[in-house]
């Protein structure tokens, strides 16, 4: 782990970008690069230090830092991305639960007819697991950059949790749509 330690080289990176600036968060580029420690805190190794990025944030008004961390912290460090990548894939599946869980209450509270709170449902919850799948792949993607084991991280029970909850719904909708058709002819029959 040292040796790969020393040969990646991890650094700190920080950024504070100012409140009302027009600066696009860089998250989404980071997260295939390195690890989020903390919100805009990354390590990130040194050979993908994106220094165009750190010019655009820097013009931009943003104040952004990097500092190497001690090679003698090899053992630490690793343990506090491991446990920081842990973190990350247990969020990304609580949002998408959050994101299915709305979809599916604004389903149930539409006006607008079945069909059109089903669409407006099946829209919401593939945009949510899309998004969690690209997140837990990035997530992938940065412990492999650090040589962490993937398999001791909880990535693919993330991903399989997102896809049941996602059937889950899915069963649920489909039995809304029938209620609401039952409805419709029950109130036709009146």
């Amino acid at each position: 782990m040292s040796n790969n330690f020393v040969t990646l080289r991890p650094v700190f990176m920080s950024y504070d970008i100012p409140e009302r600036s027009k600066l696009r968060n860089p998250s989404r580029f980071l997260r295939r690069r390195g690890v989020r420690l903390q919100q805009s805190v990354w390590c990130i190794p040194e050979s993908m230090i994106p220094y165009s990025l750190m010019s655009d944030l820097e013009n931009g008004g943003a104040s952004v830092y990097v500092v190497a961390f001690d090679s003698s912290e090899a053992e630490t460090l690793m343990s506090i991305l491991t446990d920081a990548l842990k973190k990350e894939a247990e969020s990304a599946r609580r949002r998408a639960a959050k994101s299915i869980k709305n979809a599916e209450d604004a389903m149930t509270e539409s006006d607008q007819g079945p069909t059109k709170a089903i669409d407006d449902f099946d829209i919401r919850v593939t945009k949510a697991v899309r998004r969690a799948e690209t997140l837990l792949g990035d997530l992938q993607e940065a412990a492999r950059v650090f040589g962490i084991d993937v398999s001791n991280l909880p990535i693919q029970a993330s991903l399989q949790a997102v896809n049941v909850l996602q059937q889950a719904a899915s069963y649920r909708a489909q039995a809304y749509v029938e209620m609401a058709r039952a409805a419709t002819q029950a109130a036709n029959v009146d």
